[in-house]
């Protein structure tokens, strides 16, 4: 699927979101995805509504 040239994409990031969703069955991709692109650019903690991603990683904060 990466190696298609028409797309444009963080390959290492796309990659670790891909085996990390592999394993965490709760959690949707996106949610994933937002979480390891925040951590990247040094944007943690993540807020979100999702308690699930919380119990995964404390680089998020849920909103009450």
């Amino acid at each position: 699927f990466l190696q298609q040239g028409f797309i444009i994409a963080n390959k290492q990031l796309f990659q670790t979101v891909l085996s990390l969703y592999i394993k965490e069955t709760k959690v949707s991709f996106v949610d994933l995805m937002l979480l390891n692109y925040a951590k990247l650019n040094k944007a943690t903690p993540l807020i979100t509504f999702d308690k699930d991603l919380a119990k995964i990683n404390d680089d998020v904060e849920v909103l009450k």
